[in-house]
């Protein structure tokens, strides 16, 4: 897990910087007014490994579609 704390004028640009930084599955952990403006702390959780074991299992456990009109073999 990768948490960061991030300080910017406003919320949006906060946000704009932890997308750019983490991406869109990052998670505000927090968020506050300070002195700087918001400080918001956010964390993303990515195991490039579970991930691909996710997608293999959610692939062979699906049958195949068939597109409209055809018959199942």
């Amino acid at each position: 897990m990768k948490i960061k704390r991030y300080t910017a004028p406003s919320m949006r640009e906060a946000l704009a910087r932890v997308r750019a930084e983490q991406g869109a599955d990052a998670v505000i952990l927090s968020s506050r007014r300070s002195d700087e403006g918001i400080e918001v702390i956010a964390a993303v959780d990515y195991d490039e490994a579970l991930f691909a074991d996710a997608n293999r299992q959610r692939y062979s456990a699906s049958p195949p579609v068939q597109p409209p009109g055809r018959p199942n073999p």
